[in-house]
């Protein structure tokens, strides 16, 4: 498959690799209310900074995936604590789930937002577990 975006502010970037794994449970963006978690498909294609919003594709040219962020350690974080480039680990929005969203906004003029109320962390013996629930939220609603 390819991943196709502007790393670096770098125009026309194509690079290639395989799919590592469908479904990866990835949190991505901001701490706190803006993080998202997705189910996405993982690539070892080099993707970084400003390949985001780029096509994945597989080599009959079919849009599998929106890229959308990648792993970097700690100990890849640049100066002053920006995120390092490209450690061989890359996530992309699948594409069924970026035609839901696109279709939304196509005849809504908005994107749906899930939304369940609550802080979810990693269980101690794995999985999720949840933490503060908002009032009112579908979390507290569901008990």
């Amino acid at each position: 498959m390819v991943a196709i975006g502007s790393p670096f502010e770098l125009a026309g970037t194509v690079t290639s690799g395989i799919v590592s794994a469908l479904n990866r449970p990835v949190s991505a963006g901001g701490g706190g209310d803006q993080t998202t978690v997705m189910s996405a498909v993982q690539t070892d294609a080099a993707i970084n900074p400003g390949n985001s919003g780029g096509p994945l594709a597989n080599m009959a040219g079919q849009v599998i995936g929106i890229n959308s962020a990648i792993y970097s350690p700690k100990s890849a974080q640049g100066q002053g604590g920006e995120s390092g480039g490209n450690v061989g680990i890359g996530f992309a929005i699948p594409i069924d789930q970026a035609r839901r969203t696109a279709d939304d906004i196509i005849n809504t003029g908005q994107a749906t937002q899930t939304f369940i109320g609550a802080r979810v962390q990693t269980a101690p013996t794995g999985g999720a577990q949840l933490g503060e629930i908002s009032p009112g939220s579908p979390a507290e609603k569901a008990g």
